[in-house]
């Protein structure tokens, strides 16, 4: 490493010398580093290989998810979403107890049914906890994907809104994951949009004829909040109260 001199002062790399501005001034020193060919392979990098490899696995599986939903979580995912995914998968990896280290795969660890548990609850907005905005509890039916409220919604009492919203719109979905292949199917239920009054409303959101379960069976909710204005429909431009939540997964 060395410090530039002179008039001219360079950033970058030229011939293999980086050129950069440090706490010390404009510095200089040769490029460096290891080679992805020695990653590839010397011995001495397989646990680095074998980590790269699970980390891609993992990448791919959180993309996987995000990907059948996309449609769902449009307007609702936050910026977060992928990394937080990313590390779920990771998690979720470590518990193949069966693949070699560097192996380790999702859809092997989802044979342990404790692997479930760490997707359940799972918030595309990380602030929003849809049983928060809606407090009346809610019952699933995981056989045809149906989602009941216990009680009618009282929207004014039940229903934590924003200020602006006048309706609040609800659907839930089931995503069928064959994480073997990579292939999925997402289902949509009927649409319930709720005017935010005293009127009491019963909330059934059903799937018709979801067939039997093959692979792994993710049960979600949506809500966002809305604005009529002389009867047309408005996003509100605070979407901080809408979410789109996992309520089981198996």
């Amino acid at each position: 490493m060395g410090f530039q001199k002179g008039v001219l002062r360079l950033e970058g790399t030229v011939g293999g010398i980086t050129f950069y501005k440090g706490a010390q001034g404009f510095m200089a020193r040769e490029k460096g580093g290891i080679s992805k060919d020695r990653i590839k392979n010397d011995p001495a990098f397989a646990r680095t290989r074998e980590n790269l490899a699970e980390f891609t696995s993992a990448v791919k599986a959180g993309k996987f998810i995000r990907d059948l939903l996309r449609p769902l979580s449009s307007g609702i995912a936050d910026g977060t979403v992928s990394n937080r995914l990313t590390r779920i998968m990771s998690a979720i990896q470590k518990l193949d107890a069966v693949s070699d280290r560097g192996q380790r795969n999702v859809y092997t660890a989802l044979q342990d049914p404790t692997a479930n548990a760490l997707l359940q609850g799972f918030r595309f907005n990380q602030n929003v906890d849809i049983r928060s905005v809606i407090t009346q509890p809610l019952q699933l039916d995981t056989t045809t994907g149906e989602i009941e409220y216990l009680e009618p919604l009282v929207p004014t009492n039940d229903v934590v809104a924003p200020p602006g919203a006048t309706h609040v719109k609800l659907q839930g979905a089931v995503v069928d994951m064959d994480f073997s292949t990579l292939t999925g199917t997402t289902y949509y239920s009927n649409v319930q949009v709720l005017p935010l009054t005293s009127d009491p409303v019963n909330i059934a959101l059903s799937i018709g004829n979801l067939p039997a379960a093959t692979v792994l069976r993710m049960f979600l909710i949506r809500v966002d909040f809305r604005q009529q204005v002389n009867g047309s429909d408005y996003n509100l431009s605070n979407g901080a109260y809408n979410g789109l939540q996992v309520l089981a997964v198996g």
